[in-house]
């Protein structure tokens, strides 16, 4: 194997995980209380809630570097609660016309 070759290669393995995380947004999710839609478009999650409050739990809640999740809420609050064993990281763009809450117990 050449130098160069084990330079690309070691630099396509260096990116890869970032690549990865840069991708990630909120999974799983489903309406607990209140109602409203979730979807997913490329690297953009938006929430578009029909009731005044909700209450979402997530199996995952983190967005990545390259990610947008935005909670169209009117007025009103979201609850969000991850039930899964994952930590959050929150370095994408998060937005909301109104409250958003984000509960965690496995951490940032």
């Amino acid at each position: 194997m050449t130098l160069t070759t084990r330079m690309l290669l070691l630099g396509v393995t260096a990116l890869t995980p970032g690549f990865a995380w840069a991708q990630a947004l909120p999974t799983g999710g489903t309406y607990a209380a209140g109602s409203g839609t979730i979807s997913t478009t490329g690297a953009t999650t938006t929430i578009d809630q029909s009731s005044a409050r909700g209450v979402i739990n997530w199996q995952g809640f983190s967005i990545g570097a390259g990610g947008s999740v935005q909670f169209n809420n009117g007025s009103g609050a979201t609850l969000n609660r991850v039930t899964g064993d994952q930590l959050s990281s929150l370095q994408g763009h998060l937005g909301a016309t109104g409250t958003v809450f984000l509960i965690n117990p496995n951490g940032w």
